[in-house]
């Protein structure tokens, strides 16, 4: 760290500062900012395209389709600092994946309707993915490695999940509706846990759940 770079918010003794040594003595204090980033560059794409196909003898179908690019998301924390690219890496301020998106299919027929959606999230990657995948490392460092290259978890994996939902509305003023979101019950990937027995800062903690729901108009 460059003890000079923030040395107006450092406030230090100065009785045991050492002599001609610019930004030594012991720290008494320190004065706390909010600060906005030098700057932050970024492009993308956002779609969202919905169709609905004609009402048949089998219902009314309708598909949903949306999601991001993100081509670029780079940052500088300060003035003449190191400017970061952070599209696909974990463990930046601003970790964004290259691409996510979600597709809908939806059925309705009189009172009854259905739903069943699809999710993805981009693999994500942080400053240790290469030595994990590569096993450089020594020591319990190595022994982690290891064990998040066996479970493919070198960086945060790519995160697929499904939902799906239904509703009926066939009884006068009264709907009945249930929902499962994240059926197959994906977390996502790990972040270079420190163990094998915990997951620092995994892409998902909410996994299967479920929802029932009964509304009645007076």
């Amino acid at each position: 760290a460059d003890p000079l770079a923030y040395a107006d918010r450092v406030v230090r003794d100065p009785a045991s500062a050492l002599p001609g040594v610019p930004g030594s003595g012991k720290i008494v204090g320190v004065r706390r900012f909010y600060d906005n980033f030098s700057y932050t560059a970024t492009s993308g794409l956002d779609f969202d395209v919905q169709v609905k196909l004609p009402a048949s003898a089998a219902g009314q179908f309708s598909a949903k389709a949306m999601g991001t690019y993100v081509y670029r998301l780079d940052e500088q924390t300060s003035a003449g600092g190191a400017v970061s690219d952070n599209v696909g890496y974990d463990g930046s301020t601003s970790a964004v994946p290259r691409f996510k998106g979600s597709v809908k299919l939806d059925w309705k027929k009189g009172g009854a309707s259905a739903w069943i959606r699809g999710n993805y999230v981009d693999a994500l990657v942080n400053d240790n993915t290469a030595a994990c995948l590569s096993l450089t490392a020594t020591g319990t460092t190595l022994e982690r490695y290891k064990y998040l290259n066996s479970k493919g978890m070198c960086g945060r994996s790519e995160e697929i999940t499904w939902d799906l939902g239904m509703s009926y509305s066939g009884w006068k003023n009264l709907v009945l509706s249930a929902s499962v979101l994240n059926v197959n019950g994906n977390y996502g990937g790990s972040t270079l846990a420190e163990s094998p027995f915990t997951y620092n800062g995994s892409g998902s903690v909410l996994g299967r759940r479920y929802s029932l729901n009964a509304a009645y108009k007076f």
